[in-house]
C-alpha cells in the first residue's frame, strides 16, 4: 500500500446551452493538460473537436457525451479550463494593416481573451416556413443538433436534416417530431422546396447559439486599433 493520499478532485457546475440543465465537472489533470498541448498544431477542427470531446468527457460526471453539441462542447472546454488552469487564454494575433507602400505590417503579438467575459448569444431554435402550394404549407423547427450526428454532414440537405426538430403542417395543425419523419421522407420534401428557401434557411443557422469574445486589440508597433471578435471552438483553443 501506498504511502501518498491521493486527494479528491473539486466538483465545479456549468450550464449546458442546449438544454439549461446544469452539469457537474472536476479540473483536468496534469495527464489531460500534457495531451491538450500535443493539439497545439492541429489544424483539423473534426479532429480538434473529437479530442477535445474526449477530454471533455473524462471530466464531466453523469452526462451522455453523444448529446453534446459543439457549442455545448465549447462552452464547457472553456468552463474547464478556467477551473482547472486560468481564467484567461493567450492567443496570437497578427497585424494586417498596410502602410502607405501597400507593405503588412506583420506583427505578431498575444491577445488576451477573458472567460468571464465570453458568452453563448443566439437563439436555441429558429423555424421557416415553405409554402409547395397545394395545402403543403409547413413551419419547420431547427436546432443545433449534436456533433456526433453532424460531423459526418457534408451536402446541404444531409446538414438540414441533423439539425432538423419538429415539423408543423400549417393546413391540419398537426406537429411532427423528427423521429415521426424518416430521413428520405425529409429529403424527399427538400427536393421540391425551391433554391432560395434553401438558401434562406442556410443563412438563418447563423441566429442558433454561438459561443463568442468581442474584444478591441492594439498593435504595439504601429498603433493599429482593431476589434476582434472570436466564435467558435478552433478560436478559442489558442
Amino acid at each position: 500500500m501506498g504511502v501518498l493520499k491521493i486527494p479528491q478532485l473539486p466538483k465545479y457546475k456549468a450550464t449546458l446551452p442546449s438544454t439549461g440543465k446544469d452539469v457537474y465537472f472536476r479540473p483536468i489533470t496534469y495527464r489531460e493538460e500534457a495531451f491538450l498541448l500535443q493539439l497545439n498544431n492541429v489544424k483539423e477542427t473534426d479532429v480538434l473537436a473529437d479530442n477535445i470531446l474526449n477530454i471533455i468527457d473524462n471530466c464531466l460526471y453523469d452526462i451522455d457525451r453523444t448529446k453534446l453539441t459543439v457549442t455545448d462542447i465549447t462552452w464547457l472546454f472553456l468552463q474547464i479550463r478556467k477551473a482547472s488552469i486560468s481564467d484567461t487564454i493567450e492567443v496570437g494575433y497578427r497585424c494586417l494593416r498596410k502602410d502607405k507602400e501597400g507593405k503588412e505590417c506583420n506583427t505578431l503579438t498575444p491577445y488576451i481573451i477573458n472567460i468571464n467575459d465570453v458568452k453563448v448569444e443566439g437563439e436555441r431554435e429558429f423555424d421557416y416556413e415553405i409554402d409547395l402550394g397545394e395545402g403543403a404549407k409547413y413551419k419547420l423547427y431547427f436546432s443545433e443538433p449534436a456533433y456526433l450526428d453532424n460531423k459526418d454532414a457534408k451536402e446541404t440537405i444531409d446538414v438540414l436534416y441533423a439539425y432538423f426538430n419538429r415539423i408543423e403542417n400549417l393546413e391540419d395543425g398537426n406537429v411532427y417530431n423528427k423521429e415521426d419523419i424518416s430521413e428520405e421522407e425529409f429529403k424527399e420534401l427538400f427536393m421540391n422546396v425551391p433554391i432560395k428557401d434553401l438558401i434562406n434557411l442556410a443563412s438563418n443557422r447563423t441566429k442558433l447559439f454561438k459561443v463568442r469574445h468581442a474584444g478591441t486589440w492594439k498593435c504595439p508597433k504601429c498603433g493599429n486599433t482593431e476589434e476582434i471578435v472570436t466564435e467558435g471552438l478552433f478560436d478559442f483553443f489558442g
